[in-house]
């Protein structure tokens, strides 16, 4: 029996050969792509903040999560207070009830990152910190109407992200992504590492992510040596 390749014109052979292979191609040249270039282009414009990962993410025991909410509704004009922030830190933070972004390692696999982690690769961390403020920015801008006034129906949140401490309490996968979780039991409001503006963050990469990362940074250094130093219940 012939071969159908000998039955066929051999020029429109090649170029079926040709063109079955273009997808292969790209998808490889699309696989080869390094996500983490733009994070690695920013160290590289941002020399200290470099330095800074380093230093402070090989002086402390874990790495902090991020809890987003609204520190204050705006409507028009007028601001007023959300009140949330105070309640957490009087109150604490609520098992079951507190979501929290997670820094990972995304390697195929769920993992939560240790600090070794960014001192070895830097731009890791500010993608990490640039993803888990992509996916949760939106928890700390919208209002809810159940406790808003109804002539503030049109408000907004300013979104505030919280740096928590989670080292003394279990944490269960959520469903969000696979960076999200809940508290396995309540903690005091002490475990709040600091709180970083997000309201005027800017709309490109370079723009606002190299001052969040320095405060995250600087508050994360200053919460954990205060707790050496006057080390208390959580």
């Amino acid at each position: 029996m012939a071969i159908l390749s000998d039955q066929l014109n051999q020029d429109l052979v090649k170029k079926l050969y040709k063109n079955a292979e273009l997808p292969t191609e790209k998808i490889d040249n699309k696989s080869k792509r390094d996500k983490y270039l733009p994070y690695k282009q920013l160290l590289e414009s941002h020399k200290p903040l470099q330095e800074k990962i380093a230093e402070v993410f090989s002086s402390i025991p874990s790495v902090p999560t991020i809890h987003i909410t609204s520190s204050a509704f705006i409507n028009g004009d007028e601001i007023s207070d959300s009140g949330f922030i105070r309640n957490i830190k009087e109150s604490g933070f609520r098992s079951q009830d507190t979501n929290i972004g997670v820094l990972m390692v995304r390697e195929g696999k769920r993992e939560i990152a240790k600090p070794q982690e960014f001192v070895i690769h830097p731009e890791k961390f500010l993608r990490e910190l640039d993803t888990l403020i992509r996916h949760y920015y939106h928890h700390g801008t919208r209002a809810n109407k159940n406790i808003l006034p109804s002539e503030m129906k049109n408000a907004r949140g300013i979104a505030c992200m919280l740096l928590v401490d989670i080292s003394d309490s279990p944490l269960e996968a959520g469903s969000d992504y696979e960076d999200h979780y809940k508290l396995g039991s309540s903690i005091s409001g002490r475990a709040v590492v600091g709180e970083i503006d997000l309201d005027s963050r800017g709309t490109t990469l370079g723009q606002e992510l190299p001052r969040i990362a320095n405060e995250f940074l600087e508050k994360t250094k200053l919460y954990y040596l205060n707790k050496k130093e006057t080390p208390q219940e959580q």
